[in-house]
């Protein structure tokens, strides 16, 4: 009596269908995680400006808070980088940076002409709203 063994017999293996099948699954599936890692990126991007023009608000706040000549102060600066001389010894991490250093690259801010205003920020895809 021969011993069998059914695990090499020669139909084992996939059908193309069966390869065919897994392919389209696996294209499907990295066209939605591509698609989901695309989209994220630019609004991670947005949302880290809108956490850095907080942090700008809140030194502008601040600022008037604390120094009584603060409203005569930034009437008198004439540009956004004066004005962040003013206040960036009150942003975190942000003593020795300039202005366009402490700017996301691809974003812009306008600090206002007013302390009471919140900063504008435009950004590659137009203006970002928070």
């Amino acid at each position: 009596m021969a011993f069998r063994r059914p695990f090499l017999s020669p139909n084992n293996g996939y059908t193309l269908i069966e390869v065919l099948v897994t392919s389209v699954l696996l294209s499907i599936f990295t066209a939605l995680a591509v698609s989901t890692i695309k989209d994220a990126v630019p609004f991670a991007r947005d949302r880290n400006a809108v956490s850095l023009a907080n942090a700008v608000n809140s030194a502008k706040k601040s600022y008037q808070l604390r120094v009584s000549t603060a409203a005569t102060n930034w009437s008198n600066a004439a540009e956004d980088t004066a004005r962040w001389q003013l206040i960036r010894d009150r942003v975190d991490y942000a003593e020795t940076l300039t202005f366009a250093q402490f700017v996301p690259s691809g974003y812009s801010f306008s600090l206002g002409s007013s302390l009471t205003t919140r900063v504008t920020i435009t950004g590659p895809s137009g203006a970002v709203s928070y």
